[in-house]
């Protein structure tokens, strides 16, 4: 049986098994794996579970699947830290793993430990991606918001007798909406045209029914 085990504070699971193994995971306080990640040696072994006192009543040795070899490499995270094993285990007892065949589990848990990186790294790239599409279409939708509301605020302000306190309120919401466009193209697209069609796809701000005469004189 061969094994890609994690093991967190209460269990071992398996993120890859050959062989025989039925079940998905463990307690940790069962687990050959738990003792491999917490050993000072490159490759924890056990030869024969039936002569170690730390083993020789565990239900995974007494009964199926009858464990009696176990090998166990551990998984570094680039950051330093053992999150679990690439393990060997057998129902027969063996003597003699030598340096060459530690080595060799050595290397392939450190493949196996670039692979989970590789994989972390992805699904974080992707959802870093579709965060900065989220906001980028947010800030497409907010800049239609705003040039929308500065549309029906411009008839109040021509016909208000302070006219120029409504002007500079319509210059700094084309400012908002110039600087939220300004962010979408950042975020999202090259070119200015590309804006319109990402507001179309923002469907998260509903503009309210608004007494624009009431909103005029607030904002001044």
């Amino acid at each position: 049986i061969c094994l890609v085990s994690l093991v967190d504070l209460s269990r071992q699971w398996f993120l890859s098994k050959a062989g025989p193994v039925e079940m998905d995971e463990l307690p940790r306080s069962i687990s050959f794996c738990a003792h491999a990640v917490i050993s000072k040696h490159r490759v924890f072994i056990v030869p024969d579970m039936t002569k170690d006192d730390r083993f020789r009543e565990n239900p995974l040795v007494t009964g199926g699947p009858n464990v009696r070899f176990y090998a166990g490499a551990a998984l570094v995270s680039p950051e330093g830290y053992k999150i679990g094993t690439l393990c060997l285990v057998s129902d027969t007892p063996r003597e003699g793993f030598t340096e060459v065949e530690k080595g060799i589990l050595t290397n392939l848990s450190a493949i196996v430990m670039d692979a989970i990186v590789s994989r972390r790294n992805r699904i974080l790239k992707e959802e870093s991606e579709k965060r900065i599409m989220e906001i980028g279409v947010t800030m497409a939708g907010t800049h239609r918001a705003l040039q929308n509301t500065r549309t029906k605020l411009k008839p109040v302000v021509m016909t208000s007798a302070k006219t120029t306190k409504g002007r500079e309120c319509l210059d700094d919401l084309e400012e908002q909406a110039q600087l939220c466009a300004a962010t979408a193209r950042t975020l999202l697209v090259t070119d200015n045209t590309a804006v319109d069609d990402l507001e179309d796809k923002y469907n998260a701000i509903v503009e309210p029914e608004t007494d624009l005469r009431a909103l005029y004189k607030n904002l001044v």
